[in-house]
């Protein structure tokens, strides 16, 4: 159904200049992914430098060179981050952008540290519950799997912050992902952090309208 969701809205689009990209469809693997992750899934050891180094390049502003593909260079990205904290202005996300360095400058990130930071950064971006929907095509996306697996277990403006960064480097993003990451189906912009009930909602309403011809 999301691949009909975006064929649909370039096709009802009379003045589209694009067409969907069925050779990379078929030659590419794709994901359906969670928009909003979910909270029970846990980010296993040999990724949790990565999400850490995703989480600082968020909180600081500041892209590092840390890469966890064996072509690494933390040093270099923890000097970059630390001189980015010393200039934040808003307490609580520096108190968390501290945490998240010591952690990441750790060699090996223990389960109860990790968890404990962890759950910090699911209030503050409000992933610390799973809603009802969930697994609901409302929470569900059409993804690149090489993107989709490089998220880690992400939070949704990190996930909005790596698709912003695919579509303005050329790789491609399916339509209808990239209006939902950019909120474009939501009635109300009020925070880009979270993904909320009513973003999915509005989500949910617009595959309905696309789609209604199929649906009835």
């Amino acid at each position: 159904m999301l691949l009909l969701f975006n064929i649909q809205t370039i096709l009802a689009t009379e003045n589209a200049d694009i067409r969907f990209p069925f050779d990379r469809y078929k030659d590419e693997d794709w994901d359906i992914e969670h928009v909003r992750s979910k909270a029970s899934k846990s980010v296993t050891v040999n990724h949790r430098h990565a999400w850490c180094a995703d989480m600082l390049e968020y909180l600081t502003g500041v892209n590092g060179t840390y890469s966890d593909n064996g072509d690494r260079d933390g040093k270099k990205f923890s000097e970059l981050q630390i001189q980015a904290i010393s200039e934040m202005s808003h307490d609580e996300n520096k108190k968390l952008a501290i945490k998240i360095l010591e952690l990441f400058s750790t060699d090996v990130i223990s389960d109860d540290i990790f968890e404990k930071v962890y759950n910090e950064v699911s209030v503050l971006f409000g992933e610390n519950i799973d809603p009802e929907n969930i697994d609901s095509i409302s929470n569900l996306a059409l993804l690149d799997s090489a993107t989709n697996r490089s998220y880690k277990n992400a939070m949704f403006p990190i996930k909005r912050k790596k698709i912003i960064e695919n579509d303005m480097n050329g790789i491609f993003v399916p339509i209808c992902t990239k209006n939902l990451f950019l909120k474009l189906y939501s009635m109300r912009m009020a925070d880009l952090l979270y993904w909320t009930a009513d973003d999915a909602r509005n989500y949910l309403n617009a595959i309905k309208k696309t789609l209604h011809e199929y649906l009835t």
